[in-house]
């Protein structure tokens, strides 16, 4: 099998990645370059409406408004005179100076004023015209939000202030400083509306690319090659999710909700929801490739035909994904409800936004990545130990005391992962369950549906360990000394909780 075309492709992936991440550090320079066409967009507008104050004896509100979508505003001898909305106009001492060019904060939000100064008889005319950098609502809920100039800015993971600090980099206009900015780590320097064909353009590269690997899969299996095919998928999926994740693809080219840190963020292989879910796709793929071709595999030949004391070594490791697999399960499930903005327990938040949604997807892609993987393991433990039940309970004992092992190294919770799956094995091997999906059968539906308990205890108790650590949103709207009396409830003390 030729790899060429493999290595070519991702090295062009691996540069293209490595040109996006080169513009991050210009943020500062392209909301720069973003205002100043701003303010060369209403310099004519400003030119006009001076025109119209200098040549007409009498201005009307009709004479003075201009089609724009930035408010204006002109002030005679201090006193405001004309105002282009109604929505909100600044106070005089806000504005007040001889300047030009100036950045304010006021109660609505924080602005660039450009300011024209003309004088005419006795009177003294000021056009201020106000570009909003952001805008604050006194009241924020799922209508009315805080805001941000999407003209100037591609997403709101920024701060601003109006002297310099540390960690804030300065902005200029012209050689004038205005205000200074800090960008989140989520802040994506893209163009979203002209880098979205381009996005779709590499979605398009991506899915050729899996194409590709997936004919080169077909043809290592179609020549018993299982084992270098897995190796070869696993070594692809490393490729990409490690290139993805270093330059931050897509996040820094175009933003998207679904890899924005502040829904969920966990470790540096999971910084967002959307990274959690190419993992546990990637780990889908794996789990997909395993369960149709890897009991056919010459590995597995040669499992089968090593000693007695072999096989049970090889079935203590099986066993011992089958408890990882399950636990890795547990700790999506934990992470979802530890480091994220919403709640899995439908009891507590019945609430469902997309990100909510797809955490649900979630839920049901790790109970099927944790079926493919121990079917395969329960399927292997029980050609290894074959008429010997005392090697397959030695394995058994042996796969916990690894999975034990690993969970006190990486201090994860392991009591309720450890009992349910050993009931689990002992209930699949006792009934003989993994045999009935070779062909379709009452119990084939059975065995199918009962790997979805496992899954769904975990989840449960998932949601369990969060709201023992949260007790006062267990409690959440119950009064907290008259549980015991409806008769009494207007003399509980109600408690006031967080607004999450």
């Amino acid at each position: 099998m030729d790899f060429n075309p493999v290595f070519y492709q991702c090295g062009r992936i691996q540069l293209f990645f490595y040109r996006i991440a080169e513009h991050s550090g210009k943020n500062v320079a392209q909301v720069a370059e973003k205002l100043g066409r701003e303010l060369d967009y209403i310099e004519p507008l400003i030119n006009a409406l001076r025109d119209t104050i200098a040549q007409a004896k009498t201005h009307t509100f009709e004479m003075l408004l201009q089609p724009d979508h930035y408010p204006y505003y002109i002030f005679s001898n201090k006193r405001m005179v004309f105002w282009s909305n109604n929505l909100y106009a600044p106070k005089y001492r806000d504005i007040l100076g001889t300047y030009t060019l100036r950045y304010i904060e006021t109660e609505k939000g924080k602005y660039v004023v450009r300011k024209a100064h003309l004088e005419k008889g006795n009177r003294k005319y000021e056009i201020v015209f106000l570009i909003p950098l952001t805008e604050t609502s006194n009241v924020v809920n799922q209508y009315l939000k805080n805001t941000f100039n999407e003209q100037v800015f591609t997403d709101a993971n920024f701060e601003i202030k109006g002297e310099k600090a540390e960690d804030f980099q300065a902005l200029q206009i012209e050689g004038n400083y205005l205000f200074s900015l800090k960008f989140g780590t989520a802040y994506s320097n893209s163009d979203r509306y002209n880098n979205l064909v381009a996005l779709v353009l590499i979605g398009l590269a991506f899915l050729f690319l899996g194409l590709f690997i997936k004919k080169q899969l077909n043809e290592l299996v179609r020549k018993k090659d299982i084992l270098y095919g897995f190796l070869f998928l696993l070594g692809c999926i490393l490729l990409l999710r490690g290139a993805m994740l270093w330059a931050r693809f897509p996040l820094d080219f175009v933003y998207l909700g679904l890899f924005d840190p502040k829904h969920y963020g966990s470790t540096l292989v999971n910084p967002s929801l959307g990274d959690l879910l190419l993992n546990l796709l990637c780990l889908l793929f794996l789990g997909i490739y395993i369960f149709r071709h890897f009991l056919r595999s010459a590995l597995v030949r040669r499992m089968l035909g090593n000693s007695t004391t072999q096989k049970t070594i090889w079935a203590g490791v099986l066993l011992f994904f089958s408890f990882f697999w399950l636990a890795v399960h547990h700790q999506t499930m934990k992470t979802l409800n530890e480091d994220s903005q919403w709640s899995m327990d439908i009891s507590q938040q019945l609430e469902f936004n997309y990100l909510k949604v797809i955490g649900y997807l979630l839920f049901f892609i790790s109970v099927v990545v944790y079926f493919l993987f121990a079917h395969i393991s329960f399927r292997l433990v029980g050609k290894l130990t074959r008429h010997h039940a005392l090697a397959r309970y030695g394995a058994l004992g042996a796969g916990m005391l690894l999975f034990l092992s690993m969970a006190l190294l990486l201090r994860w919770d392991f009591e309720v992962v450890l009992g349910v799956n050993l009931l689990f094995f002992l209930a699949v091997d006792h009934f003989r369950l993994g045999r009935y999906l070779g062909k379709l059968q009452y119990l084939t539906f059975i065995y199918l549906f009962s790997f979805g308990l496992p899954g769904a205890i975990i989840g449960v108790y998932a949601n369990y360990q969060h709201w023992q650590k949260t007790p006062h949103i267990i409690n959440r709207g119950l009064p907290t000394n008259c549980w015991w009396s409806a008769i009494s409830l207007p003399n509980c003390n109600w408690p006031t909780f967080p607004v999450r």
